[in-house]
């Protein structure tokens, strides 16, 4: 009735899925599973790729540009840290966009138009006395970022001078 046919892929070694996406351009998906894998799957010729894989845990979010050449997902780079990474797909080489092994970096996405990269970071230390515990605590660690795709784009949160000199009616 609704037009959705399901399919069993018999084969593939994916493991256990934690989480799956698909591709905005083509029939296939990317997926994290409990072995700490990012996994490439091709639906049409029902394929399997481990993208990357982690030595310290789950990948932590993972998103397709809308072109769907690229993947970017949270990568645990140590016990304590995780990194923003890229992966071109079709080659499998990956690049990290934040620095591995010093902060937390997470649940990364690509902006709609391919300007930026969006994810969530451990980066504020600033401690506030927890009247319970007698201790401090750091509740407002996380925030969101963003890091731009594109090395002459600048960051969005910098005003720009206003250059017109007055014409239009604007001084």
């Amino acid at each position: 009735a609704s037009g959705i046919t399901m399919e069993r892929i018999e084969g593939l070694d994916i493991g256990r899925a934690i989480f799956l996406k698909m591709s905005p351009k083509k029939e296939e998906l990317i997926l994290a599973n409990h072995r700490f894998e990012l996994i490439h799957v091709d639906l049409d010729s029902k394929t399997a790729k481990v993208l990357d894989r982690s030595d310290y845990g789950r990948i932590s979010g993972a998103d397709w540009s809308s072109d769907g050449r690229w993947v970017v997902y949270g990568f645990k780079a140590s016990r304590h840290s995780c990194a923003i990474k890229l992966c071109h797909v079709e080659s499998g080489q990956t690049h990290y966009v934040t620095e591995p092994h010093n902060l937390y970096d997470f649940g990364p996405n690509f902006d709609p138009g391919g300007k930026y990269i969006y994810f969530i970071s451990y980066r504020d230390f600033d401690p506030v006395y927890d009247s319970h515990y007698f201790d401090l605590n750091f509740p407002r660690g996380s925030r969101p970022y963003l890091v731009t795709l594109q090395k002459e784009l600048p960051t969005p949160f910098v005003p720009r001078p206003n250059h017109t000199n007055g014409e239009n009616g604007d001084n």
